[in-house]
């Protein structure tokens, strides 16, 4: 069995979303108090601080659902980023970033025999997959169909070396032959 831990990116990030959402509440609360105004003494229109706020919230709950599966990987899992054997992956994390939306869901298990392609280099490796047969939730499913899964490349405190990136492209290669 192959385990890897997360290394220290994952407590920044965790850190970084739990300062980030209390001040983004407060934003919200002075925008919708009509605390905030332009440099005339003027207040900001309820509409536009509504929008704002709006665009806040949405972006903001991107990065509590984030700050949750992080917390929930560190402590339920002790911060193992994924496991590994015969049979596929466990409990792992996908992460994605557009614009300023972060998601990080959670993917408890990926079966070698739902892996179609599989793309390696001297430390690192890429697959793709049939998602019908990953037990993960459907966002989850959605961004391992669009952008495949990369085994918490960056995440990781010691990178995968060569014997166990050999050893996953065997057990991949298995399945798709």
């Amino acid at each position: 069995m192959i385990e890897k831990k997360f290394n220290l990116k994952v407590y920044f990030f965790i850190l970084l979303f739990a300062l980030i959402l209390p001040l983004a509440a407060k934003v919200v609360y002075m925008l919708l108090s009509g605390q905030v105004t332009y440099e005339n003494n003027e207040k900001v229109p309820f509409v536009l601080a509504a929008v704002i706020s709006v665009l806040t919230i949405l972006v903001c709950s991107t990065y509590a659902l984030s700050l949750i599966t992080l917390l929930k990987q560190v402590i339920c899992h002790k911060n193992s980023a994924f496991k590994l054997d015969e049979n596929g992956i466990y409990d792992t994390v996908c992460a994605v970033m557009f614009l300023a939306f972060v998601i990080v869901v959670p993917i408890k298990h990926i079966p070698f025999s739902s892996v179609t392609y599989t793309d390696s280099d001297e430390d690192s490796i890429y697959i793709r997959m049939k998602t019908k047969e990953v037990n993960a939730g459907r966002t989850a499913k959605i961004i391992l169909a669009i952008m495949g899964y990369h085994f918490c490349y960056s995440f990781t405190s010691k990178k995968l070396t060569e014997d166990e990136i050999i050893t996953i492209s065997g057990l991949c290669k298995n399945c798709i032959d």
